[in-house]
């Protein structure tokens, strides 16, 4: 989280950020809370971890892909995009740990008083896994970014992904509707209401139905 808050914080500037994102550890389940695993919970079998040291928690794998959406590092964001995805539609829900090599719940190893070190449980249905998946739709794959005056949009589209349909979106006295086309980092074109724009501003006093579509490119 330390990582992705350097980013989106810009207390990284581009020559630091760069190196980030390079040293980054990320492992197969996605981005984890901490790297490398501490000693008194590794295991002959490599498959014990810390519960807050390598697991991975969807709200930190939802500020690192909003990191890598703004940065334009598709391939980084669809990693953390696609495996929560992947998690939900196979557990029907928003786990609160994964395990980072089987991606499968997992509340990691813990001291517990009296007992020891022992394995923890990983809640199901959790609400800010649910909502670091949100964010990662709205502020990654469709890229909206807030400001005092109205909204854009920066999309990030990983491989994988043709069109992105988002529909009813409340924003202030607005109803958005947005379409994305293609995949990639770069708007080819946009239109906001039919009118063409370069990052489909929509300002905060405006009201009504707004349609924006987008056509994406790499």
């Amino acid at each position: 989280m330390g990582s992705a808050y350097a980013l989106l914080f810009g207390i990284a500037d581009p020559q630091r950020a760069a190196l980030v994102f390079a040293a980054q550890h990320v492992t197969p389940a996605g981005l984890p809370c901490g790297w490398p695993n501490l000693p008194r919970y590794e295991r002959p079998d490599g498959m014990s971890f810390g519960r807050h040291m390598g697991t991975v928690w969807p709200q930190i794998q939802g500020f690192w892909a909003e990191a890598a959406a703004r940065a334009g590092k598709a391939d980084l964001f669809g990693h953390e995009f696609f495996k929560l995805a992947t998690h939900a539609a196979r557990d029907k829900h928003f786990a609160e740990i994964y395990h980072p090599l089987t991606g499968m719940p997992y509340g990691g190893l813990q001291e517990n008083q009296g007992q020891g070190i022992i394995l923890w449980e990983a809640t199901s249905r959790q609400t800010w896994a649910a909502t670091a998946y949100l964010r990662m739709v709205l502020l990654g794959l469709c890229g909206l970014r807030f400001d005092t005056d109205g909204v854009r949009f920066q999309p990030c589209v990983p491989e994988g992904i043709a069109s992105v349909d988002l529909r009813n979106l409340s924003y202030g006295k607005v109803n958005l509707d947005v379409t994305i086309r293609g995949s990639g980092t770069k708007i080819k074109q946009c239109l906001v209401s039919g009118k063409e724009s370069h990052d489909g501003f929509v300002s905060a006093a405006e009201e009504g139905h707004k349609a924006v579509v987008i056509t994406m490119t790499k």
